[in-house]
């Protein structure tokens, strides 16, 4: 079902009147709620895509096999041996026009490759799902409609079961918990489009020369390991700001509203060298909420990820599986942090493909600063 002009107007308008903390799913309009019921949010069209490579290659020949076993071929498009930049931009433009496509994309890490794709405001991105029951998770509770694979880390056949697994499971926003589904997609939506309007600026600002500072965020499962984190980095150089929650681990809250308070932090108030470091149930949906433009989140389970973040694309969001929120999990986030604030861009090895990806960033801020009319 793709999205009218109209359609798109219409909720645009509807968001535009209400701040990102002031959105209340119980007053979306019936006219709007067809749009986004179960039915029609089913994957009609899937694209698959991978990055130059071998690994990446392998993968999506595997995926392939899931994937034509799954849909017929009219509703499968592949393109292989893409640049990220390009196949993340083309597949971000078509998934923001069409509620019922979908895209996995595949690259090294499965990080990078979403990077200008998921700036779209109705596209939702699934960093680096290592596993079928995070594929599984991430649509259902995070609507997620583009979902990265990294070839460092899964197995062709691990990845054929993570594309199953993320295809057959459906995002409903008015079954169980469906506010809160509701509220978390209209509020990545809402500030999808406030980045949007805001991107011009922070793509051609020049950092203030201010304190470097390290951004902190949770929702009520991340917030034990987030208090812990203060603690642990109180000495690290850095100006710790707490963007939220404040209210304790057993006091529900979503991540989507402290994700958008930290992506403006950084970009607004922050220096170049600033970071910022995120903890949710998954890790997933805390980087898939910051689409501010000049932030890069990067998913990551341990150190090595962590390192390779930071060398490869200069990711400056760090996101977090908030565990169980015991000691010993915190303390693994402390060592994951540790190494994402101490490793350096390798702007010389990877400075091609951030320059590409900048470019492509900047078309697709245009033409959703053209569709929208912000």
């Amino acid at each position: 079902m793709i999205m009218s002009s109209q359609n798109h107007e219409s909720m645009r308008r509807w968001l535009d009147a209400r701040g990102i903390d002031e959105i209340d799913p119980g007053e979306f309009p019936e006219s709007l709620k067809g749009l986004l019921a179960g039915k029609h949010m089913k994957k009609r069209m899937i694209y698959v895509g991978c990055t130059p490579g071998e690994k990446p290659l392998q993968l999506m020949s595997e995926v392939l096999k899931c994937v034509r076993s799954l849909v017929t071929d009219d509703r499968l498009s592949y393109s292989s041996r893409t640049a990220y930049p390009l196949l993340s931009f083309n597949m971000g433009r078509a998934l923001d026009r069409d509620f019922s496509a979908a895209a996995i994309l595949i690259g090294d890490d499965g990080q990078e490759v979403l990077y200008p794709g998921m700036r779209f405001p109705f596209v939702f991105a699934s960093p680096g799902v290592g596993n079928p029951e995070g594929a599984m998770t991430t649509r259902i509770h995070n609507c997620s409609t583009m979902l990265g694979i990294g070839a460092d880390y899964v197995a062709p056949e691990e990845a054929a079961g993570i594309a199953r697994a993320w295809i057959e499971a459906e995002f409903d926003p008015y079954r169980d918990d469906g506010d809160i589904r509701l509220r978390r997609y209209l509020e990545c939506v809402k500030f999808g489009l406030d980045a949007g309007r805001a991107g011009v600026d922070v793509l051609l600002r020049r950092p203030a020369r201010a304190a470097k500072k390290l951004i902190l965020f949770s929702d009520h499962r991340g917030y034990l390991v987030k208090e812990f984190l203060k603690g642990a980095q109180a000495d690290s150089g850095y100006q710790l700001v707490d963007v939220g929650t404040s209210k304790g681990p057993k006091e529900r809250c979503d991540y989507p509203l402290f994700a958008a308070s930290a992506a403006w932090e950084m970009v607004s108030g922050s220096c170049e060298g600033s970071r910022a470091v995120g903890i949710c149930g998954s890790g997933i949906g805390a980087a898939a909420a910051a689409k501010m433009w000049g932030v890069y989140g990067a998913m990551c389970t341990d150190e090595d990820k962590a390192a390779m973040a930071r060398l490869k694309y200069d990711a400056n969001l760090l996101t977090l599986p908030a565990g169980d929120g015991s000691p010993a999990a915190a303390e693994r986030a402390v060592r994951i942090v540790d190494c994402f604030l101490s490793t350096g861009f390798d702007a010389e090895g990877a400075g091609i493909y951030r320059d590409k990806m900048l470019q492509k960033e900047q078309e697709a801020l245009r033409t959703i600063r053209e569709r929208y009319n912000l």
